[in-house]
């Protein structure tokens, strides 16, 4: 199977119209490619630059205006990637066992199900 990037780079040097491609005023960052003076997001929310141009990257800052499922929400818990709502049980799957949510990310008691769901006694 021929990848999308295979096909791109053929087109490219098979078109001479590509031929003194250059970034120019952008930037190549993960693939893509940015205007000058664009904000570039490190993902998920772990930083941002600024194309500067002529493939310049700017200093890394703190990425702002960010919520990401690794974010817990106030009072909440973080769990396996998913935030949960206090009192909220948090099942360990297939029926093995679960948790409450507490709150502040503090989770209560481990409860051993054993295999056997709550919903077939």
């Amino acid at each position: 199977m021929v990848s999308a990037s295979l096909i791109l780079a053929l087109v490219v040097v098979a078109n001479p119209a590509f031929a003194d491609f250059s970034y120019g005023d952008g930037c190549l960052f993960d693939g893509k490619i940015y205007q000058k003076g664009q904000k570039i997001e490190i993902k998920p929310c772990l930083g941002q630059m600024e194309c500067l141009g002529d493939n310049a990257l700017g200093p890394i800052e703190e990425a702002t205006n960010c919520q990401t499922k690794r974010e817990a929400p106030q009072f909440g818990c973080l769990f396996d990637g998913q935030v949960y709502d206090i009192g909220q049980r948090i099942e360990i799957k297939p029926c093995l066992a679960y948790y409450t949510c507490l709150g502040d990310g503090v989770l209560g008691d481990y409860i051993k199900l054993d295999g056997v769901c709550p919903d077939d006694n």
